[in-house]
């Protein structure tokens, strides 16, 4: 793909933490929220009682079929001191509605046009005020005792700045758990893409601040950047064993094989990654579809054997 090597000069820097909060604090659509009728400020970096505050920030668009699911998954965490926020990208199926009718258990909430998800959650992440922020999305949902986990984490680990559990993916009859990269963390980590699990992903508020957030011109592996991009600035990682999130299958990095593969190369570029890991990083992709493909083929080709075989002995009763 020599077409990237072109564009690596012209990609912009992360933005930085601060040019998100002046956005946030005139929104241009609809809001609302328990925040709306308090004086709480943005990026005040509070702490409820019992314990660190944790920002947690849903960005959705058009997904009514599956964010009340995924709020109840908020608010029934046993560990209180949270903050629910969700932006929302003027979405047009009823999402609003639902929104609405918590208004009175989301801190605050924003729905309006935005350029994609990286930009949306660059929004929430500047309206959060708690020392720990976490990324849902609208179609994932916490497992009861996540937020309870990432706290202990944070207090045994006051000096990790990425904290990260283990998010279960597949169906209820044959889950699969991502565990992420063993710590510490090395650059042939980033060989297979994103090391550790978004979903079950908790920043504290000064990584952001010191080290940028998401770059919004990326539409798929802006979170394997901004992990790549701490890791290369000696970012301390910790991560708990157990599993935090149920993720939701068909993500936009499983339809666009190439626009994702494009993308980490990109990133890898960037962020000053040698040819040896960039190469690395398209075998293992390379490899890990094409034995999918031949995996679907096999199942496919049983699938006909098995009904010829059939056939021919319904026939034979005949």
């Amino acid at each position: 793909m020599p077409h990237l090597a072109r564009h690596v000069h012209t990609v912009p820097p992360a933005p930085p933490l601060s040019e998100y909060r002046a956005r946030v604090l005139a929104p241009s659509g609809l809001s609302g929220g328990t925040r709306t009728r308090t004086r709480q400020c943005v990026g005040s970096g509070l702490h409820g009682e019992g314990g660190p505050l944790v920002s947690v920030v849903t960005v959705v668009y058009c997904g009514a079929a599956t964010l009340e699911r995924t709020i109840h998954s908020v608010l029934r965490q046993e560990y209180k001191p949270i903050e629910y926020i969700i932006v929302d990208g003027a979405s047009t199926d009823g999402t609003v509605d639902i929104i609405r009718r918590a208004d009175d258990r989301i801190d605050y909430w924003i729905s309006e046009p935005d350029v994609g998800i990286y930009e949306a959650m660059n929004k929430g992440i500047a309206l959060a005020t708690g020392s720990i922020i976490g990324l849902l999305n609208s179609d994932d949902w916490y497992l009861d005792g996540a937020i309870s986990s990432i706290v202990e984490l944070a207090a045994a680990e006051p000096d990790a700045d990425i904290l990260y559990g283990e998010v279960v993916m597949g169906t209820q009859e044959s889950p699969t758990i991502v565990a992420g990269a063993e710590l510490p963390l090395r650059a042939r980590d980033f060989c297979g893409g994103q090391p550790v699990p978004h979903p079950a992903m908790f920043v504290r508020r000064t990584c952001y601040e010191r080290n940028g957030v998401y770059r919004p011109d990326l539409r798929i592996a802006a979170d394997f950047d901004l992990t790549l991009r701490n890791y290369q600035a000696g970012t301390r990682f910790a991560r708990i064993r157990r599993p935090l999130v149920v993720m939701a299958l068909g993500g936009i990095s499983k339809r666009e094989v190439m626009g994702t593969l494009a993308e980490a190369s990109l990133v890898l570029r960037v962020n000053g990654m040698g040819w040896r890991i960039r190469l690395c990083h398209l075998w293992v992709v390379v490899r890990s579809k094409v034995l999918g493909h031949l995996r679907a083929s096999r199942l496919l080709l049983s699938f006909f054997r098995g009904g010829r075989s059939l056939f021919q002995r319904v026939r034979g009763r005949r």
